[in-house]
């Protein structure tokens, strides 16, 4: 989806217009227990581990550059820069460039939220 269909971002979460024209909520406390689940199915799980997951905030992943893959034709077909929340459907944002993606990021990090960084 467009970053543009995002209508408010709140502390408890994000309200935007989905491609159908519905309102939705992505609820960020959802999201965070989403990665908790995932990180504590680990093999080896200690309370620090758990701590410092909680203590995360984490609620999605945000990539500046988008996914860059190697086309059958051997140029470089790149997605847009993008965020994805750990809500039910994963829902995805795209960006029309790394400035907006960047302005959304420090939107995050305000309210005290986090999205994991996979530019690197």
């Amino acid at each position: 989806m467009d970053s543009k269909q995002i209508q408010e971002i709140t502390t408890q979460g994000i309200i935007y217009i989905n491609d159908e024209g519905n309102k939705q909520f992505i609820d960020f406390t959802e999201c965070l227990n989403t990665y908790l689940k995932w990180e504590l199915s680990a093999p080896v799980t200690t309370p620090r581990r758990v701590e410092a997951a909680r203590m995360s905030k984490r609620v999605g992943e945000i990539n500046y550059l988008g996914d860059i893959e190697l086309s059958t034709t051997g140029t470089d077909d790149d997605s847009p820069p993008y965020v994805i929340f750990y809500d039910d459907q994963l829902t995805r944002f795209e960006f029309s460039d790394q400035d907006e993606c960047a302005e959304f990021h420090q939107k995050m990090m305000d309210i005290g939220w986090r999205v994991f960084d996979l530019t690197d």
